[in-house]
């Protein structure tokens, strides 16, 4: 028998060198207990191990230990905050393309391009394999005050020579904080010169081109390119609307093609230059069971051009608040829709600060989908949410014409950003539809043609829906 006990015991010590530390008969609570028991000659032991268990780390906790472990043991240095937020955003690509997370570096940037703001000197760059030049000159600009040339090769930047740098270079190099300086040597028609402007705010407006163009009558039609909806865009076009000494308009053609929306409030301030108080424009939906954060915006007062007929042209670049003034103006009966299929891009996103300091970074985040009011000239996807908006009028424009186009409203849009006032420019039909190497804007002419055949205009403003409404 007391054989048997000191095998027994000898079995459990072996058992403790098993485990290791990891495992020890005697915890740091209550003393372990050792049962032997005899059991038809033989004796087993039981031991009792009354420790607790740790959770296992999940979320924050979790992911701050692996980047503890990557700083501490990776096989290279690595850098953090480009790991995190690299991270952070693959994390919220899974939700959907829309939801970002910008660190403190590119918050700014990002607040300031929903402003239609930057820091920097007013100057267009464009850089090629002779040399990078400055192409445009913003009239009023720091640049422009410290009489920097248009069309100069640029040669240094603060003592460096920049003829090899990349744009991404060049601009970093430029921009900065407001009220700092920054030295450009640059060389125009032979004669090279030197300049300290001193960094500011650049507000770069949202109507990139307005355009008066001849039509059959006395009076003339409108043609207005919106590059996004910002704070002050609706201001902008009412301003221009209501320029003194200028005839009243036959009907506007109002450009959004390439337009990936912007500011929802300034999209509805906009529509209700053009509606009645009281329309719906657009309504918002989370669908998540706990959230009621559902409502819906309307006109916030009769607008003043209520009988004026309007075009939009819209494209696969159409996105956002542009799909929302389309559709708000199209369902409606103000507006009839001339292009390609919109982007179809139905969701809002909200921006959150990460903190409370001076430049936090930001998550900007789906929180809900809009609707527009009556879903006309919609298709709608299985889960019942609406997909690209269906133009009444479709025009295609093939690839290498749509960058064609683009470089064309850019070329412009700078070169009225160089002039010192800007106005209402006027041209001939031919002028305003002719595109450069003899090529037409069929989309653009097409939209004239409503607007001069009011008979088929007002067809298309009545024709019924092309999709039945799907239930909100």
């Amino acid at each position: 028998m007391f054989f048997l006990m000191k095998k027994a015991w000898h079995h459990v010590f072996l058992l403790r060198l098993q485990y290791g530390k990891a495992a020890p008969l005697v915890d740091s609570g209550p003393r372990n207990t050792l049962f032997p028991f005899l059991l038809g000659g033989v004796l087993v032991v039981a031991a009792i191990w009354p420790r607790s268990v740790p959770e296992p780390l999940t979320g924050i906790a979790l992911t701050g230990r692996i980047l503890e472990i990557i700083d501490a043991k990776y096989v290279e240095e690595v850098d953090q905050d480009e790991l995190l937020t690299n991270g952070m955003n693959r994390m919220l690509s899974e939700l959907d393309r829309n939801s970002v997370y910008y660190p403190p570096r590119r918050a700014e940037e990002f607040q300031n391009e929903m402003n239609g703001t930057l820091f920097g000197i007013g100057v267009i760059l464009q850089v090629s394999d002779e040399a990078p030049r400055i192409t445009h000159v913003l009239a009023g600009g720091p640049a422009d005050q410290s009489g920097i040339p248009a069309d100069a090769r640029l040669i240094s930047i603060d003592g460096e020579p920049c003829e090899d740098w990349d744009l991404s270079e060049i601009s970093s190099s430029i921009k900065g904080e407001r009220g700092t300086s920054v030295t450009l040597v640059v060389e125009a028609a032979g004669t090279t010169s030197t300049h300290t402007p001193i960094r500011d705010e650049v507000s770069i407006p949202s109507l990139t081109l307005l355009e008066r163009i001849e039509s059959s009558d006395p009076s003339s039609w409108g043609l207005v390119r919106l590059q996004q909806f910002q704070p002050g865009t609706t201001e902008e076009l009412r301003t221009a609307l209501k320029a003194d000494g200028q005839p009243p308009l036959a009907g506007l053609v109002i450009d959004l093609r390439n337009n990936p929306g912007g500011v929802l409030e300034e999209a509805v301030s906009f529509c209700s230059l053009f509606l009645e108080e009281g329309q719906e424009i657009v309504s918002t939906r989370n669908l998540r069971d706990d959230n009621d954060d559902s409502f819906t915006q309307f006109a916030e007062k009769t607008g003043d051009w209520l009988d004026l007929p309007l075009v939009i042209l819209i494209d696969g670049n159409s996105a956002s608040a542009s799909e929302t003034v389309s559709a708000a103006l199209r369902d409606h009966g103000r507006a009839v829709l001339v292009g390609e299929p919109s982007f179809g891009k139905w969701t809002v996103q909200g921006v959150y600060h990460l903190d409370n300091s001076e430049t936090p970074a930001l998550l900007k985040l789906t929180t809900d989908f809009f609707f527009p009011p009556t879903g006309e000239r919609l298709s709608y996807d299985d889960r019942g949410l609406p997909n690209g908006l269906v133009p009444d009028v479709e025009v295609s424009t093939g690839d290498d014409k749509k960058r064609a186009l683009y470089d064309f409203w850019s070329e412009r849009f700078y070169s009225e950003l160089s002039k010192p006032e800007r106005g209402w420019t006027r041209s001939t039909r031919a002028e305003a539809i002719m595109l450069p190497g003899e090529e037409t804007d069929e989309a653009l002419e097409t939209a004239l043609e409503l607007l001069e055949d009011q008979d088929r205009y007002q067809q298309l403003l009545e024709a019924p829906t092309l999709n039945p409404r799907s239930p909100r």
